[in-house]
């Protein structure tokens, strides 16, 4: 026998599949990688990014696509908008958790806005100097029409893979 099956228990999903604790630890343990876009409201994309830094916290709305995100997953910080640093991706940090707000809290960088999630940061490290989208579009695979490469930064969240994460964060312009 490969395994004692006294040892191995089995567990459903979320979808109703049995998976055993093996499976689910393994799945629970595979880093995710996202890009976290913020753009201008009632402030700058770079002053609401300055305080979600200085909060350990980002925030996301309903529409928002956040299934995926757990803890210890890594993030980059992408600055949209048309003030200063636009385009740009300017550090990354690593998820310490993911919490459903308890009551209705509206977003005070965005008051239209009610926070759906709060996503706990650590490990924040603001890059030396923010990474230009243009200078690097052709290097991320993520980003697919290089032509109309704005869209693929729409909706807040953008999840991309190691390889594109790796090169933005190892990035060292010439």
């Amino acid at each position: 026998k490969l395994y004692n099956s006294k040892k191995l228990h089995f567990k459903k999903n979320e979808y109703g599949a049995c998976l055993s604790t093996f499976e689910v630890d393994w799945v629970n343990k595979m880093k995710n990688f996202f890009c976290f876009v913020t753009s201008d409201s009632n402030k700058t994309a770079y002053d609401i990014l300055l305080k979600r830094i200085k909060d350990n916290q980002w925030v996301t709305y309903e529409k928002t696509q956040h299934s995926l995100l757990k803890k210890e997953d890594e993030i980059i910080f992408y600055i949209a908008g048309k003030n200063i640093y636009k385009q740009s991706f300017l550090g990354r940090a690593q998820i310490e958790n993911v919490e459903k707000p308890h009551e209705v809290i509206i977003d005070p960088d965005n008051p239209e806005k009610e926070v759906f999630m709060v996503i706990r940061l650590k490990k924040i490290i603001i890059f030396k100097n923010p990474i230009s989208v243009k200078e690097i579009i052709n290097n991320l695979d993520f980003i697919k029409n290089k032509k109309n490469w704005g869209m693929f930064f729409h909706g807040g969240i953008r999840e991309i893979e190691k390889k594109d994460f790796d090169f933005i964060v190892n990035y060292n312009p010439k």
